[in-house]
């Protein structure tokens, strides 16, 4: 039985397995690298004063050949950590203020030295009083309901999902005022998907139905949309991941699919 991650079908029909590439090996190497200084560290509490901290006593094979552990620093774990994010690319604010993904795959890194300037459409121009209502935050919840489902998207959806900027989004919910990095669909799409986490029936549209948690929010966010895809944002890109993910987990798939449609061609 082939056991290798990657197999592809042939001419005749049988499948030929594949092994993975060397990138893929080496980022898993890594990250398990990291992951391993990590929790030693965590449990080398009486460690905390010394500076060059061991790898855990496990050989790492590598290309054929065993290596043996070496005393890494703190310092060295996070050019790591720097490095894998360089592989793979990050969020982060470009000098326009708004948020970029930057990376070596993407080549979005080429857009720091130039400024960003969106294009205003004459629909977007015409929208712009639809827009304006939307200027203190107000998602139709209590405040310890919205509290909790943020706390529930926090720790659930975007640790593994890392759609939205925590905490550029915490400040606006702070400041009480919507801005690029909290639109009001970025919000509505964030509360509609946390809620499938969540046990209050604030959010349901029927009490005793729990798979109808979200519906209402979700129902609010698509009439946002509406005047939000004529001049799109990075938001709005966030919004419609999000949003993809809140349809197809109420077994909605072919309208999750379309909004990631709708997405890549933003």
């Amino acid at each position: 039985m082939c056991t290798s991650p990657t197999r592809r079908r042939t001419k005749q029909g049988s499948l030929e397995c594949r092994p993975p590439s060397k990138r893929y090996v080496e980022a898993l190497l890594s990250r398990i690298g990291v992951l391993e200084r990590r929790l030693y560290q965590l449990q080398s509490s009486d460690a905390r004063h010394i500076q060059a901290v061991p790898v855990p006593q496990s050989n790492i094979v590598t290309g054929g050949e065993v290596t043996q552990p070496a005393l890494v620093t703190s310092s060295e774990t996070s050019d790591l950590i720097r490095d894998l994010t360089q592989l793979y690319g990050h969020l982060d604010i470009a000098e326009d203020g708004h948020l970029r993904y930057f990376g070596a795959p993407s080549y979005f890194n080429l857009l720091r030295r130039s400024q960003y300037h969106p294009r205003m459409t004459d629909s977007a121009s015409d929208s712009s009083d639809s827009k304006d209502e939307y200027h203190e935050i107000s998602s139709g919840l209590t405040a310890d309901v919205q509290s909790e489902l943020l706390a529930h998207f926090w720790t659930w959806q975007n640790s593994w999902q890392y759609l939205v900027h925590k905490r550029k989004f915490c400040d606006a919910i702070a400041n009480g005022v919507y801005d690029t990095y909290c639109t009001p669909l970025l919000l509505q799409c964030v509360l509609a998907l946390a809620a499938r986490y969540s046990d209050r029936v604030e959010v349901r549209d029927s009490p005793d139905m729990p798979e109808t948690a979200g519906n209402a929010l979700a129902e609010q966010a698509k009439a946002i949309l509406h005047f939000e895809m004529e001049s799109p944002t990075t938001s709005t890109v966030a919004s419609l991941a999000i949003l993809a993910l809140r349809e197809m987990s109420v077994n909605k798939e072919a309208l999750g699919w379309t909004y990631v449609g709708m997405d890549l061609h933003r």
